[in-house]
């Protein structure tokens, strides 16, 4: 029953905090990615590097995400929080449907090995981005094939602008995508979630768990991780990479004996603190670049 109603109450923060930035904030993720293009652009031309707001955004996201993880991709990101919604909602219905025909109510999953192999996607498309940056004089023309070109102008309440046909296109493909697969575009396809993934996270902010502890034949918190992460060992200082790992603590808040977590991502009353304290610092962080640079 506790652990039904963390999780409750965990739900219930989630859904405060990303509406918080989804509203508030929705720039933040292609002013950041603006910084790598800046980035490339400047290089490529042997231009002198200015701090300019693109650049501030990029760093202090990624100065946010060494400490803390990728909480940003968990609770700030308006296009993962765009597309947990797709898949919550498809759940819902398939769920419905699966009840109502009889069948059983657990539904097929993407399996570890094929999202291992698809989650390389990501570095793909980071390394098109990079090179056209680098390579050609047409890093102006992204947006007409961006996904997020026309999600930024929907999630605005404006219809999309002229010419941006393929941008749609690419992004009703993506939508599809979300509706089965839980963290589909983070997981497989978004270049600044490829940038978040190579980058260290401080030890504190580590998901671990002491296997010899895990009562018998119990995986829940695989079964829950949307990015079908394996936890580290926390008694044999196995290293997995966190950089795949969304911080969206559902390991803690479904381990029965609260063994999956970090320093800065436990279960319980104190990991509700985590999550808002993290978000707090992420809003101060936010509202500086969006009003001050």
């Amino acid at each position: 029953m506790e652990i039904k109603r963390n999780k409750k109450i965990r739900l219930v923060i989630s859904v405060i905090i990303r509406a918080v930035f989804f509203f508030l904030f929705p720039a933040i993720f292609s002013t950041a990615f603006s910084g790598i293009k800046y980035l490339c652009t400047t290089i490529a031309a042997c231009e002198p590097i200015e701090l300019n707001g693109f650049l501030i955004t990029l760093i202090a996201v990624v100065l946010f995400t060494i400490f803390f993880g990728r909480y940003f991709c968990g609770y700030g990101c308006v296009f993962g929080t765009y597309g947990d919604v797709l898949y919550q909602l498809a759940s819902w219905v398939r769920s419905a449907f699966r009840k109502k025909m009889g069948k059983p109510k657990t539904l097929p999953q993407l399996s570890p090995v094929l999202g291992k192999i698809f989650s390389y996607g990501k570095y793909a498309v980071l390394l098109i981005v990079v090179l056209i940056c680098l390579l050609s004089d047409q890093a102006s023309q992204l947006g007409t094939f961006s996904p997020w070109t026309p999600f930024s102008r929907l999630q605005a309440f404006q219809a999309p602008a002229e010419g941006s046909g393929l941008a749609i296109f690419f992004l009703i493909l993506i939508s599809v995508g979300m509706l089965f697969v839980p963290r589909f575009f983070c997981r497989f396809l978004c270049p600044l979630g490829a940038v978040f993934s190579l980058l260290p996270v401080l030890p504190f902010s580590v998901v671990k768990r002491k296997k010899e502890d895990c009562l018998k034949g119990c995986n829940l918190c695989e079964r829950n991780c949307p990015a079908d992460l394996v936890l580290a060992d926390a008694e044999t200082e196995e290293r997995t990479s966190m950089g795949e790992c969304f911080n969206c603590s559902k390991c803690a808040y479904s381990c029965p004996k609260s063994n999956a977590s970090a320093a800065t991502m436990p279960g319980g009353k104190i990991g509700f603190v985590w999550i808002i304290v993290k978000g707090v610092i992420l809003f101060a962080i936010c509202y500086y670049l969006t009003n001050m640079i």
